[in-house]
């Protein structure tokens, strides 16, 4: 990834890395429960910078596959460096109430760091999720749906025995 980000321009810093992951996980308990599932994916990030006129500026990109025929860790390259000349001499906005719509980075870090933890049943049971008091109620609009399933054959990780709550 990191040559394809070179190739496409040399003046930038880049880094990054390419990993190949294996999990495992098996669960069995005193009700019975004896499971074990097994899965890999591999993923590959890049980030790009570089300073213009005083400013810095940066970007970055990301391949992730579950099945290597589908991984080209080359285009994570290629985007960290779209990304970052894209943000070259970028504006700062006024304060203020806008609308905006999440690209997917944004709307991946998101689910990740703010919503995944209120999903976790041990968090509601425990009552330090957000969502604890809004049980059986509607918390968002309906167009917007989230899915685990473990079943779903290109789905990066996933396990159809896994260790969340």
């Amino acid at each position: 990834p990191l040559k394809a980000a070179l190739e496409k321009d040399s003046s930038l810093n880049v880094s990054g890395a390419t990993n190949f992951v294996f999990e495992e996980c098996a669960i069995k308990n005193s009700f019975g429960v004896d499971c074990e599932d097994k899965t890999s994916f591999s993923y590959a990030y890049v980030t790009a910078d570089g300073i213009e006129n005083g400013g810095e500026f940066s970007g970055m990109g990301w391949s992730v596959a579950r099945f290597l025929k589908d991984f080209n860790p080359a285009s994570a390259g290629v985007e960290a460096v779209e990304n970052a000349l894209k943000s070259r001499n970028g504006t700062t906005i006024e304060p203020g109430k806008y609308e905006i719509v999440f690209g997917h980075y944004a709307a991946a870090d998101v689910v990740e760091h703010v919503l995944a933890g209120a999903f976790s049943l041990g968090a509601v049971d425990a009552g330090v999720s957000f969502l604890a008091p809004h049980l059986e109620q509607e918390v968002a609009s309906q167009e917007l749906s989230i899915v685990d399933d473990g079943t779903l054959e290109h789905s990066v990780a996933a396990k159809q025995v896994d260790d969340e709550d």
